[in-house]
């Protein structure tokens, strides 16, 4: 079905639907968001009518994620925004065919351990959730096996810490 986000009608039930879950933001002040298609997508994602919103491509990042955190919110437990790419390798075979996941640090371009930490675990959950993989995670540095001493190798190791403690059965 196509849903029209100038349909005063439809706009009215996603905001009726939205309040009963979450009383946060006025109404009055939802309707004027729904105007944006953007945000009527990620509002019909909200209220279970739509799986997911798709954009990007008439807006930025920027305003994907604010859309998205307006009216979604962020995962529990999680306090960083971050995104992650899904990468189809033709000819690359590994436990879960030709995809890799990639989480992605332009969103957080010098995060800290416990952003480190929150980007691994939500990219973790959201593979799981979107894909239904049992996810298998490494936090990267240029260091190989400690041959390099440096502040960044010490922030991803102790954002490893933090990752292993808040989540022991991560793989």
């Amino acid at each position: 079905s196509i849903a029209d986000h100038t349909d005063e009608a439809a706009v009215d039930r996603l905001i009726a639907s939205y309040l009963e879950m979450n009383s946060t933001l006025p109404g009055k002040a939802l309707k004027r968001m729904l105007r944006e298609p953007l945000y009527f997508a990620v509002m019909m994602e909200a209220v279970g009518k739509a799986d997911c919103a798709v954009a990007g491509l008439t807006h930025t990042t920027s305003e994907v994620i604010l859309a998205a955190q307006t009216i979604l919110g962020m995962q529990p437990g999680i306090e960083t925004v971050s995104s992650m790419g899904i990468w189809s390798i033709p000819g690359f075979e590994g436990a879960d065919g030709d995809l890799l996941i990639h989480a992605d640090c332009a969103v957080c371009p010098d995060p800290s351990p416990d952003e480190l930490a929150d980007i691994a675990i939500a990219t973790a959950d959201t593979t799981r959730c979107l894909l239904d993989l049992e996810p298998r995670v490494a936090l990267l540095s240029f260091s190989t096996k400690g041959s390099g001493q440096h502040e960044k190798v010490d922030r991803v190791l102790k954002a490893l810490e933090i990752a292993r403690r808040r989540r022991p059965a991560l793989l």
